[in-house]
């Protein structure tokens, strides 16, 4: 299981999030103030899941 941090850029709260993502899928985050952050949370744990297998 990998945890991250990251800003949402996807509204104008710019929101702080920190979540934990297993296998590509988000299985906890907090921070986010709406659900576009779970939809930029989600494409960050795809994003490095496909890193990870590249390694």
């Amino acid at each position: 299981m990998e945890e991250f941090v990251m800003t949402c850029t996807a509204c104008r709260n710019q929101c702080e999030m920190r979540g934990k993502a297993e296998k590509g899928e988000v299985v906890e985050l907090l921070g986010n103030g709406c659900m576009r952050g779970l939809a930029r949370a989600s494409e960050r744990a795809k994003q490095m899941e496909h890193i990870d297998k590249n390694e």
